[in-house]
């Protein structure tokens, strides 16, 4: 009975911490809250309060709006802007007008002030999971994320924090081979300290993964090319523009305060996007104005998307554009393991642990073997 229960224990726990990595992975490669949505603010209390878990699900372009429900909203408009995913009920609106909103917990509506404006269809991205009118929420749950989320913020601000984290495990490795002590020669021999050096890798490649993501900007840029007429386009910086004009626009200034210098790559997989520059190096206290120009030569409609990377020089600045321009998350990937790879290979240069090694991928082997018999 035990066994039964600490293996439901076990099963619960490792289920919710999948959702958990998985949500958050997801959210930051679809740039919007999947699966659950931790509440940062009371202003929608007694149904949910700060550090809850909502469970979510998302909107499709062709969903309809329902008044009343509870949905995840992002404005680009008026106060609302720099508050990031809201999640708050719609009260009234529509499509072609757009939706008011409101906390349950405020007094007035989101729109009552700071110039904010009714949220358009396309910023509403989620809704509230509900059993009959009653949200699906894990109470407390999300101040986990939230607690977490402040502290990595802290760390990744501190310019010692990835120094100071080198010497931790640099440390704690010399010290794992200072204690070791001489073993008996054994029929099974076991794997050591090797998992420190490939923990220690994979720890360092994952917060700088962390600081460089933390810092992307990602543009959507819906906007048209027309022969006849120009005009505009809610929520586009660009709007319609005459086929065959080019229209240049500025994006917002970069500025870099901390201590490392870093790439800044800006890539789009449109081939009618030009950014200017397309890729820089930036020192501590340098700022720059990046211009996007619209070359206009296809007639239609487009949803663009625009990545300003941040990168860790440790590549040159004309690579990292080449593998920011294949994909941002492949130059992601590559640049944040350079650093982890040498630290996660040093094993392999010690013949007793690539003895090991081999020796366990061969029992592994023949142990599936034995478990399979058509092999």
């Amino acid at each position: 009975m035990r066994k039964q229960l600490k293996l439901t224990y076990n099963l619960i726990f490792y289920s919710i911490f999948f959702i958990i990595i998985t949500a958050s992975i997801g959210s930051q490669l679809l740039n919007r809250p999947i699966i659950f949505s931790v509440i940062q603010s009371n202003s929608m209390y007694p149904l949910f309060e700060r550090g809850d878990m909502a469970f979510v699900s998302g909107v499709a372009k062709n969903d309809t709006i329902s008044i009343g429900d509870i949905y995840i909203f992002r404005s680009k408009e008026g106060d609302l802007r720099d508050k990031g995913w809201i999640f708050h009920r719609v009260i009234e609106g529509d499509d072609s007008t757009g939706y008011i909103t409101k906390g349950d917990n405020n007094d007035y509506t989101d729109q009552s002030y700071g110039g904010n404006i009714p949220i358009e269809r396309e910023w509403i991205v989620s809704k509230a999971i509900t059993i009959g009118n009653t949200p699906l929420v894990l109470p407390k749950i999300g101040y986990i994320t939230l607690w977490l989320g402040e502290w990595i913020k802290k760390l990744q601000t501190n310019p010692m924090t990835l120094p100071i984290l080198v010497i931790i495990i640099t440390f704690l490795i010399a010290v794992s081979e200072l204690i070791k002590k001489p073993k008996k020669k054994k029929k099974k021999e076991k794997l050591g300290s090797e998992y420190l050096y490939i923990f220690g890798g994979l720890t360092i490649s994952v917060l700088l993964a962390g600081t460089m993501l933390s810092t992307t900007q990602i543009y959507k840029l819906p906007y048209e090319i027309s022969k006849k007429s120009e005009g505009v386009i809610m929520g586009s910086d660009v709007g319609i523009i005459k086929l065959g004009e080019p229209k240049t626009i500025a994006l917002k200034e970069i500025h870099h305060p901390g201590a490392f210098p870093l790439t800044v790559t800006f890539t789009s997989k449109d081939p009618q996007i030009k950014i200017n520059p397309r890729v820089i190096r930036m020192k501590k206290g340098d700022r720059v104005l990046p211009e996007l120009t619209v070359q206009s030569s296809v007639e239609g409609q487009f949803a663009s998307t625009v990545h300003i990377g941040y990168f860790l020089p440790l590549l040159p600045k004309s690579l990292i554009y080449q593998l920011a321009s294949i994909n941002y998350w492949f130059a992601l990937a590559i640049v944040s393991l350079l650093p982890g790879i040498p630290i996660m290979m040093y094993p392999l240069f010690d013949k007793k642990v690539r003895r090991n090694w081999a020796k366990q991928i061969r029992r592994s082997t023949r142990r599936m073997k034995k478990r399979l018999p058509m092999m």
